[in-house]
């Protein structure tokens, strides 16, 4: 059975861009892979290079993918929301949601460090969250719900402001933060409150968890609240679905009004073929784009070895294999890239990376380049040249020719999509 011609399959592989290895002869894991399958596709389809924000810019997954599902950083709502959905949680509008974590500290210079040499089962963690509960600080109520392992969401009760960075370090050269109002933010002084809240409910939940015996320390990121999103269907015009493993897209695909499927296997290869079988069936029941996330190349990355990303990538290229319902479709628009570059070779300073990862358009219509194999120096040389994650719809629009004619009007509504229905003007037999 072949799915319709006017759909597409998004196939978003973590972390997928690099940057050279010495242990890879200056190659990249990716360039370093054998991958016959992307091979093929790049050499008879179109690619490119995109950034997924801009030049340089280290994006974390929820704001590349955020911005490649083609919204701007203003309308984000955080991603303490996107887990908060995923697990059942829906605050009321106007509550302010943190992603807290239970860490092992350590004391140096004068201050708290994370000590990341292992994480607090999800049992200690779990008993832990509940002692924790019901903590006043100012004027907000700290209402705790354990995510499982080590984070703890955080409901902050009582007027607060999203407008306050992190406690937690991201980096290991950064000790545990003082929180503190953004200079951005939309209200100075509820922002400030909401700063010395938060911090005051920090020093309670340290002196609780030092009284329990433990060295631990509750620390807190992505402040998040409720903000109006436009639906994914009505921007964009498409019946869309997401097929993932996180609570990250789990929460983003309720966001935007797609349709959800969670799907985790143990293995990378295995996790994605049963992805693709499912996109397939979303395909055949009429959803129009089905985006296909697999975040393993990210998690190798972050191993630090360059060779176990390759490896991934190679799992992950043979799956791809046994699709072939999808792959060898030639009237299906298939779209394959990365959300991000995560270098495999450790920095302690670098988390993700600025460089531009590798794109590539098979399928339908599309324009064939020159270019022979998918990585990111022979993707330099294609046909779409390099541009922005933002552009990944308007590009996939095109292809499925319902990209709206610019200077037309069919109806009242400014969209980049052409409708396939119009109000008729008259109606007669």
């Amino acid at each position: 059975m072949s799915v319709m011609e006017d759909g597409a399959l998004w196939v978003i592989l973590g972390g997928l861009g690099d940057r050279s290895c010495p242990s890879l002869e200056g190659r990249t894991p990716l360039e370093a892979a054998s991958t016959p399958v992307m091979d093929r596709l790049a050499s008879e389809g179109c690619c490119g290079l995109h950034y997924p924000l801009s030049p340089g810019a280290c994006a974390g997954s929820d704001l590349a993918q955020w911005s490649m599902f083609g919204y701007e950083m203003n309308e984000y709502p955080g991603r303490a929301l996107m887990h908060a959905r995923a697990l059942g949680h829906e605050p009321p509008k106007g509550t302010v949601v943190l992603m807290g974590n239970i860490v092992p500290v350590r004391r140096s210079r004068g201050a708290l460090y994370v000590d990341r040499g292992f994480k607090f089962p999800h049992e200690r963690c779990l008993d832990w969250t509940e002692k924790l509960k019901g903590i006043r600080s100012g004027d907000i109520c700290f209402d705790l719900v354990h995510a499982g392992g080590d984070e703890v969401l955080v409901f902050l009760r009582g007027e607060a402001s999203p407008d306050i960075s992190d406690s937690y370090p991201f980096f290991p050269h950064l000790p545990v933060l003082r929180v503190q109002p953004l200079r951005e933010a939309r209200d100075p002084g509820l922002a400030l409150r909401t700063a010395a809240s938060v911090n005051g409910f920090l020093a309670e939940a340290r002196r609780r968890l030092r009284e329990m015996g433990e060295d631990a320390a509750f620390v807190t990121k992505w402040a998040s609240s409720h903000r109006d999103v436009q639906p994914f269907r009505e921007r964009w015009g498409l019946r869309a679905a997401l097929v993932a493993s996180g609570l990250l897209h789990g929460g983003m695909a309720l966001t935007l009004g797609m349709e959800s499927r969670h799907i985790r296997r143990s293995s990378a290869g295995e996790d994605l073929v049963v992805k693709l079988k499912e996109a397939w069936q979303l395909m055949v029941d009429g959803y129009e784009l089905v985006v296909v996330h697999s975040e393993e190349p990210d998690e190798a990355a972050h191993t630090g070895e360059p060779f176990r990303k390759m490896r991934i990538i190679e799992e992950l290229d043979r799956a791809l294999s046994e699709a072939e319902e999808l792959i060898g479709d030639p009237r299906l628009l298939k779209v394959i890239t990365g959300d991000h570059c995560t270098p495999s070779v450790s920095r302690s300073r670098v988390i993700h990376s600025g460089e531009p990862v590798p794109a590539l358009f098979h399928g339908g219509s599309v324009r064939r380049d020159e270019v022979s194999s998918f990585g990111e120096v022979s993707c330099a040389r294609g046909g779409l040249g390099v541009f922005r994650g933002a552009d990944f719809l308007p590009l996939i629009l095109n292809w499925l020719n319902r990209a709206s004619y610019l200077g037309s009007r069919p109806d009242g509504a400014e969209r980049p999509w052409l409708p396939l229905e119009g109000i008729p003007l008259f109606e007669e037999d």
